[in-house]
């Protein structure tokens, strides 16, 4: 994986540039929109007091809101998933970039998944007797074994956000230009934590909402075109695709309790920009 994003970003680095200048030297660029995930199935490891498993290539999906006025409500933009930029250009082709990728994950309720590891009565002591006695069911020893996730075993996700906060190196590159419009085809890299706030229910105990919590990290690639109108407003369109690693997602809150896990994504976005100068070019 190291060797094809390291080959991507010499691409990116080398990718001739076009005769035009694209005149965003020394501007700033705000970027808001909105967009959708996929995940690559993934083991989730999880261990607390009175159990320790693993449940093997289970699937997910993202959590995408309804179109309703909350898109455009100031007070609800962000519940729905969003990514929000600033970038900086510091010559004609390149610039860096910093901003929020709000994604979402949801693990599929109702697969049947494979399950190794151990769950034992002092898993069952977080509400579970008074909530949902059927959680008895679940303790024993896993090899491997079948098990269907129906809301009595877990609710896991990250639907308060699997929130990827990265820093990207951008190229932009002129393709079409005509008066006051024109075509720009960006891509770009970047890297950075991740910070998911995870809803997590187990063994039909408690319910715990945790907080914004430092679980991994990731890394992307992505690509789009803008179609901008007198170098000032942009309309975008940008699919991108990255791993992530989580080794420490707090499933209860203040306790010892915690799950691990790797995935790919796929990601894709539609969104408006703005562009700002930020210092004044130097005339020849």
């Amino acid at each position: 994986m190291a060797r094809m994003l390291l080959l991507a970003l010499l691409c990116i680095i080398t990718l001739p540039g076009k005769a035009q200048t694209i005149n965003k030297k020394g501007k700033v660029a705000v970027f808001w929109g909105y967009s959708r995930e996929a995940y690559t199935r993934s083991d989730i490891h999880l261990k607390g007091a009175g159990y320790d498993y693993t449940l093997h290539d289970v699937t997910a999906k993202d959590s995408p809101k309804n179109p309703d006025w909350s898109y455009f409500n100031p007070a609800l933009i962000t519940i729905p998933q969003f990514d929000l930029r600033v970038a900086y250009y510091f010559n004609e082709h390149y610039g860096i970039s910093a901003g929020w990728d709000h994604m979402k994950y949801v693990l599929n309720n109702y697969q049947t998944a494979k399950i190794s590891g151990y769950i034992n009565s002092e898993a069952l002591y977080d509400g579970s007797w008074e909530n949902s006695p059927v959680s008895a069911q679940y303790v024993g020893q896993y090899n491997n074994d079948d098990l269907v996730l129906d809301n009595n075993f877990i609710k896991y996700e990250h639907t308060d956000g699997l929130n990827f906060a990265r820093i990207s190196l951008e190229r932009l590159d002129r393709l079409w230009i005509n008066h006051n419009l024109g075509i720009t085809w960006s891509n770009e890299l970047g890297a950075g934590p991740v910070l998911p706030w995870t809803d997590f229910t187990h063994l039909g105990g408690n319910r715990y909402r945790n907080r914004l919590h430092l679980s991994g990290w990731g890394i992307g690639l992505y690509s789009g075109i803008r179609f901008e109108f007198k170098e000032t407003i942009y309309l975008t369109s940008n699919v991108g695709a990255g791993y992530i690693n989580l080794f420490d997602v707090e499933t209860k809150k203040g306790k010892a309790d915690q799950a691990t896990q790797q995935f790919w994504f796929a990601k894709c976005n539609i969104g408006v920009g703005l562009y700002l100068t930020a210092f004044k070019q130097n005339k020849e």
